[in-house]
């Protein structure tokens, strides 16, 4: 199935199959550029204790589906202090015809999803407490814990590095005076994340996924001229009644309601920022 890369070369954290013979006798072996060991190595586990099977993988993301869910109803509950939101939300997601055909498959961006939510989540928990308090302390120790597991996942999932500047841009627009010492409070996270960003780009490597995509994504895949193509690729698949239903329409009253209400409700920014 899914293994690490024995020989730790420069592709050791990609997630690494056979493409040619058995994992025991294999004459080709092949790395995906943007997906990582980390859902192989929980499919690894499950195989190991509960035996192997083709449909272990497929319950693993209906398991990370249902966390997802609960952790969109939470999130949402946080931002907006409202049941009835979260709740909508989380329907939505879980009657969205083109994320349910995420849900049983075998692909990385259920788990993904679901660890950038969980990273967001304790985030604004952390965030939350006050300075001296101890529970503050174990917040922070599992976000460091989230935050490192969640990187192994997906090499997007570097997005997480973002959250505490949306805070301060949130500082910014509430014209709060206290941004100093919130920038005093956030100094542990901010030297964790630049430690993450060093592990991110030297030891995880992912220059190197990068340089796998280069022949087929002639040149950088991350250059602006991809954009615009994408982008309309993203709008005529959203405009799909079939993959969305009404959905469309209350995505766009809801992306309205968070620009007209950005100031009173200013965490809407973070799912703003993530989509």
């Amino acid at each position: 199935y899914l293994e690490f890369n024995r020989n730790h070369s420069e592709t050791s954290f990609l997630a690494t199959t056979c493409s040619i013979g058995s994992l025991n006798e294999c004459d080709v072996s092949a790395s995906h550029p943007g997906n990582l060991v980390g859902l192989p190595a929980i499919t690894w586990l499950m195989n190991e204790i509960l035996g192997y099977k083709v449909q272990n993988l497929s319950v693993i993301n209906l398991l990370f589906s249902i966390i997802t869910s609960l952790l969109i109803y939470i999130v949402c509950f946080k931002i907006c202090r409202k049941r009835i939101v979260g709740l909508i939300a989380s329907l939505v997601y879980i009657t969205t015809p083109i994320l349910n055909s995420f849900h049983t498959t075998t692909l990385f961006e259920t788990s993904s999803s679901s660890l950038i939510l969980l990273s967001l989540l304790i985030f604004i928990m952390y965030f939350e407490k006050s300075r001296n308090n101890q529970t503050k302390i174990y917040l922070f120790l599992l976000l460091i814990v989230v935050n490192v597991f969640s990187l192994h996942f997906k090499r997007e999932n570097i997005i997480i590095v973002s959250f505490p500047f949306i805070l301060f841009f949130i500082h910014l627009l509430q014209n709060k005076k206290n941004l100093s010492a919130k920038i005093h409070e956030l100094l542990p996270y901010l030297i964790f994340l630049v430690g993450l960003v060093f592990y991110y780009f030297y030891v995880i490597n992912i220059n190197e996924s990068l340089i796998l995509e280069r022949d087929y994504a002639i040149g950088n895949s991350f250059q602006f001229k991809f954009f615009f193509p994408l982008f309309m690729m993203f709008v005529r698949g959203f405009t799909k009644f079939s993959w969305f239903y009404i959905y469309i329409i209350f995505t766009l009253i809801g992306l309205i309601i968070i620009i007209i209400d950005r100031k009173s409700e200013p965490l809407l920014l973070y799912p703003l920022v993530l989509l």
